[in-house]
């Protein structure tokens, strides 16, 4: 196809390496009268062309100035060069000849090619005409020629056409459409402003019905009598009765206004007319009023049928309060719907269906009968409609069979329609995300914790913070369980939602539009309970900013009461404007403030006066609680979650949360002030003869007294309970937990059997107190009967009972089940990973424990200080002092405060890894040591050889008078005795232990003084002194000795080595290292047949000496090395290495005798 517009030139085009010959070129300069020396314009133009051409040229709004067109056209050469390129060609004679153009800022220059052996044509920008370059060209006998502007009509006319062709036709589009059958403001306005937006369906297809609304019982029979004039309107015209004209639906949003109207127009099949208020509304003024006229005339058209238009206060807002004035788009509109309403008659078969959630700030006239005669409330639904809603919603999901539709009702106060849709939904795409195929209660749970409190945020690390937000969280619970009225509370948490940290959640009433004085105090005293708990527990100086939105909720709470619902001493007066509570800006800016100033201060006095006594009453509820929020806490830091029940069961354990009598009060005094077994008879006599026998709290409280109380009474604890009617698990779990404390655990195994006959079924603070005590008298067996009853009762998710299986699997050193736990817990916590860690440590699996360490992290939990001591342990094993070290910047890093548990375990590291330096220098800078501290400084001390320093500071430590020793404080000064050789002060030491101190002696106490003995010699004295112990010596006893002989063994003319053999092959005959010993001493006393002898046995014994073993902490793993075991990968490395190291040494030594000798 050809263009539209073809300008063809009268000479070709000449590309960018276009060349001419010579002779050519000379003959065409030369011949004046050739045409192709002449620029010539052929416009070959056809109608569907030139119109294609007019119009984009329509679309120009700014026409340039034409130009001349030249007689050489400049953009047939499309090869430039710059101007001193120019000027080289000039220079070098090249230059044949130059055309000039645009007064002189453009040339087209002809310049000979000698390599080509051509002429190329190029184009070059000059900065303007200088002298210089004339006077050049002359010198250089080029030829050259300047060309005028010649002006061009045609793109003139053209531009010309451009600009004035579009107003024209635009004013002539106009001028076409108002002649046409059309009224000012019509529908027919341009581009169809003035018609009506709305979506018309003939036959409504909405794919709702009545089945598929729910929990608006009230709304759906109101609207099915519409329905019913619809289908059937003779029934309500025989008795002269009168459809109404208009519905409004009144109610919050997401409660299902606009389904009902679908549904409506679904039961009904009637055409329907649907769109929002704001359609009406446009920038031009008349729109909105031509749309009203225009969607009326369709109905009129089309009826019956139905009209919704929803948001309607968009339109139908109270007139007079615009910013703007009054006579704005937006009343017009409003002007011409309130017309069109009253200007059809009520049997026109039109019925116009409106729904807001602002009623408050519609226009009286629009709300008055014969436009609107009905309003219908579309609330919140109850618990039924809520379950009814959820029946509607879960067809479509696949729910797991325990997951109860009542059950989600009940958790599910204050959720509107589309709340409990979105919460489905949320739940269905968690369980999806989860790799689950059906949605399960906790799906549930974590979606209705996301919808009303926001995204779950990074969980806080163990510290100071963490335990400040637990007491904040236990104090707003405590606070609010015990005063009369509040809501109970659902849930405790410490996992961030939004912008908390920690969040109480409390399951309200079923109507929250009565609320009581009581209930709305009970509000502001639990919610001060949070500041109260932070400024007991820590002080005035200690509260943080964490109570900010509690302050800014109780204040309006005691606000309300003061203004708006008459609960003061002011009266019962309404003390705020109506206006000033209302949704809408405008009217709040329009309220009046008429209160004088003398009233208002009453109104500030009245809010203090309530604040200020709620905060006191919490601040005693944390004063008279304080055992059981630090209980509280402590579950509350390993569960992270604490449900109700839980929260309850704990809290019933320390007060009354039923609701104290009068009669109980002076047996409660009692046992407050109980202080002995002996006194707690006598309170149980005084409760027996005031007749309260059958009160169930007074009952636990004796049974906790006589299970946990330091002169506890396990028997009269176990008899009260079965002389007792108990439901409930509390007393048990309390009987349980007392035997698992005592020297008789296995007992705490009956007490769950009989709870179990009884028919009481056990929950989750059960199960930790019975594994606790399997632990306590290993038994593995039952334990693992225990962990059968968890998982038959559900509880294998719970967080805190596995745990408790973790430890108790660790404490039996069962290390891979307490693995296999672990890997299975459907949810962890930090203490989830400090348990398994203890247990790898208990069960010396070190690298197994360091494994779990790096996982934790890569899991993003941050260790806390138990974790950090756990490592320190290892390290201290282990002997790793690079590891140790880490820790320990990691706990600086981190702000962990130096208690005494993580300053005791830093000195012991330093101390058994060899640095004595740094563990003194730790112990000096810890400002607070307890026993453990100075036993570990002491111990360290003394077994690196510094006898004296550790003695002395031994004695620092009685000076001080504060700290009693204990046996691991004794255990490090016989070490130090030991090494310095000081027999004497051992045995001094030895007898003040047990007649000053009262701390009887232990197996390894007494294997120290054989130590003593056997490093002087004192090889007779040592055998005397095992002879004479209170119990029977254990090998290690026999075994220390049996070393001294070997080193004194010219001292030994009692024949105490042969004695000490004999006793010690007795006690351990299978010990390949006896024999080994027993050998070794043969060969060094000469003896080589006894040692041959010996070893003989041992070979005949099938005995094999254990390999020497050394281990290498490498990146988190720990690498061994065997004695004689050379199927390492990398052997040859290995060796080289270590000829280097050994090259090395040799040199140092070699060193070191040449520079001091």
């Amino acid at each position: 196809m050809s263009p539209a517009l073809s300008f063809s030139l009268s000479r070709v085009p000449i590309c960018k390496f276009q060349a001419f010959s010579k002779d050519t070129h000379l003959t065409r300069i030369g011949n004046k009268d050739d045409p192709s020396h002449k620029t010539s314009l052929d416009i070959k133009l056809s109608k569907r062309k030139l119109l294609c051409a007019t119009a984009s040229g329509l679309l120009s709004v700014a026409s340039q100035s034409a130009k001349a067109e030249p007689d050489i056209p400049i953009a047939s050469t499309s090869s430039r060069i710059s101007y001193s390129r120019f000027l080289q060609y000039l220079d070098e004679g090249a230059v044949r000849k130059v055309d000039l153009f645009e007064n002189g800022t453009m040339a087209i220059a002809e310049i000979f090619n000698p390599t080509l052996d051509k002429i190329q044509r190029v184009k070059i920008q000059l900065p303007g005409l200088p002298h210089e370059l004339l006077r050049k060209m002359e010198e250089k006998n080029v030829d050259f020629a300047a060309h005028p502007m010649e002006f061009n009509w045609a793109p003139a006319l053209i531009d010309l056409l451009g600009n004035f062709a579009f107003p024209l036709i635009l004013l002539g589009s106009l001028l076409l459409r108002s002649s046409s059958t059309n009224t000012p403001g019509g529908p027919n306005l341009p581009f169809g402003l003035g018609r009506s937006k709305a979506k018309f369906q003939m036959e409504p297809n909405t794919g709702v019905t009545f089945d598929d609304v729910a929990g608006v019982d009230e709304a759906k029979q109101d609207f099915q009598e519409i329905v019913d004039f619809l289908k059937t309107p003779e029934k309500f015209s025989a008795v002269g009765a009168r459809i109404p004209k208009g519905v409004l639906l009144v109610g919050p949003p997401g409660t299902g206004k606009t389904l009902l109207a679908k549904a409506i127009a679904g039961e009904a099949g009637v055409p329907f007319f649907s769109l929002s208020g704001s359609e009406f509304i446009e920038m031009f003024v008349g729109v909105g009023a031509s749309r009203v006229r225009d969607l009326f005339n369709k109905a009129k058209v089309n009826s019956p049928c139905l009209v919704f238009i929803d948001e309607i206060d968009a339109v139908g807002r109270q007139r007079g309060t615009g910013i703007g004035g009054g006579n704005d788009e937006r009343e017009q509109t409003l002007n011409q719907l309130l017309t069109e309403m009253d200007g059809f008659s009520g049997d026109s078969g039109v019925i116009i269906i409106a729904a807001t959630n602002r009623p408050e700030i519609l226009d009286s006239a629009l709300l008055r009968p014969g436009r609107f005669d009905r309003q219908v409330t579309v609330g919140l639904p109850d618990i039924r409609g809520r379950e009814e809603i959820l029946n509607v919603h879960s067809k479509s999901k696949k729910l797991d069979k325990d997951v109860s539709l009542s059950v989600i009702a009940m958790r599910t106060p204050g959720f509107s329609g589309a709340d409990l849709a979105n919460l489905m939904n949320e739940a269905a795409i968690l369980a999806g995300r989860r790799g689950k195929d059906r949605i399960s209660l906790k799906e549930i749970d974590d979606s209705i914790d996301r919808i009303v409190a926001g995204m779950e945020g990074t969980k806080m690390t163990d510290g100071k913070s963490k335990i400040l937000v637990a007491y904040h969280e236990i104090g707003h619970a405590v606070c609010a369980t015990l005063t009369p009225g509040h809501d109970p509370v659902q849930k405790v948490t410490l996992i961030p939602r939004g912008q908390a940290r920690g969040l109480t959640w409390f399951t309200p009433g079923e109507d929250p539009t009565l609320i009581s004085k009581q209930q709305l105090f009970a509000r502001i005293v639990g919610g001060l309970g949070g500041r109260a708990a932070e400024e007991i527990i820590f002080g005035e100086s200690e509260i943080t900013t964490g109570a900010a939105g509690d302050l800014q909720q109780v204040t309006e709470i005691a606000k309300q009461m003061v203004t708006i619902f008459g609960m003061s001493e002011i009266g019962p007066w309404a003390l705020t404007d109506p206006a000033v509570q209302s949704t809408d800006v405008v009217l709040r800016m329009l309220a009046r403030n008429s209160m004088s100033e003398k009233l208002a201060q009453d109104i500030d006095t009245s809010i203090r006066d309530i604040i200020e006594r709620a905060h006191e009453i919490a601040k005693e509820h944390v004063r008279n609680n304080r055992d059981a929020i630090d209980k509280l806490v402590d579950i509350l830091l390993e569960k992270e979650t604490l449900t109700g029940d839980e929260f309850r069961a704990i809290l019933s354990e320390f007060t009354d949360i039923s609701g104290a009598q009068v009669e109980r009060t002076p047996c409660l005094s009692l046992l407050k002030l109980c202080s002995s077994i002996k006194h707690l008879y006598q309170i149980h006599s005084q409760i027996q003869v005031s007749g309260l026998q059958g009160d169930t709290f007074l009952v636990t409280q004796l049974i906790k007294f006589s299970s946990l109380s330091p002169s506890k009474d396990l028997s009269y604890a176990q008899s009260i309970l079965d002389h007792s009617v108990h439901p409930v698990p509390l007393p048990w779990n309390i009987l349980i937990r007392g035997y698992a404390d005592s020297n008789t655990p296995k007992d705490a195994l009956f007490v769950y059997r009989n709870m179990r006959n009884e028919g009481i079924r056990p929950n989750s603070l059960t199960f930790p107190f019975l594994l606790k005590a399997c632990a306590a008298c290993f038994a593995t067996k039952e334990g693992k009967q225990v962990h059968v009853e968890v998982i038959k009762y559900g509880l294998d998710c719970d967080v805190y009972v596995n745990n408790n299986l973790v430890n108790f699997y660790g404490s039996c050193k069962k290390i891979l089940d307490a693995c296999k736990v672990f890997d299975e817990m459907p949810e962890r916590t930090v203490v989830s990973w400090n348990a398994v860690i203890t247990s790898c440590v208990e069960s010396l699996k070190l690298g197994e424990a360091i494994r779990y360490f790096l996982k934790m992290r890569d899991f993003g939990f941050e260790p806390d200080g138990t974790t950090m001591v756990l490592m320190l342990v290892i390290c201290a094993e282990m002997g790793n002092l690079g590891l140790g070290r880490w820790i320990h910047s990691q706990v600086i890093e981190r702000g962990l405060v130096l208690n005494y548990q993580l300053g005791t375990a830093l000195v012991d590291m330093y101390a058994k890894s060899g640095a004595v330096g740094y563990a003194k220098l730790v112990f000096d800078r810890m400002k607070e040591k307890n026993v453990w501290t100075w036993s570990a400084m002491i111990l360290g001390l003394a077994q690196h050889g510094f006898a004296k320093e550790g003695l002395e500071l031994f004695l620092d430590m009685m000076r001080s008078s504060l700290i009693h020793p204990n046996y691991v404080t004794f255990l490090g000064v016989l070490c130090a005795c030991s090494h310095a050789g000081l027999v004497s002060d051992g045995f001094r030491y030895f007898h003040e232990m047990g007649h000053t101190y009262g701390i009887k002696p232990m197996m390894v106490h007494y294997g120290a003084m054989v130590d003593i003995l056997g490093r002087a010699g004192l090889l007779k004295e040592a055998y005397n002194f095992i002879t004479k112990m209170p119990f029977q010596p254990d090998p290690i006893v026999w075994r220390t000795l049996l070393s001294a002989c070997s080193i004194h063994d010219v001292k030994d003319s009692t024949g105490v080595a042969y004695k000490v053999r004999k006793r010690l092959l007795e006690l351990e005959p299978r010990r390949s290292g006896n024999f080994v010993m027993v050998a070794n001493m043969y060969a060094d006393a000469g003896m080589w047949e006894k040692a041959a002898k010996v070893r003989r046995v041992m070979r005949d014994g099938g005995l094999k000496k254990k390999a020497g073993e050394s281990c290498v902490e490498l990146s988190g793993s720990i690498h061994r090395f065997f004695s004689g075991y050379d199927s390492q990968d990398d052997k040859e490395g290995m060796y080289q290495l270590l000829d280097g190291l050994n090259l090395h040494m040799q040199m140092m030594v070699m060193f070191l005798v040449h520079h001091y000798v």
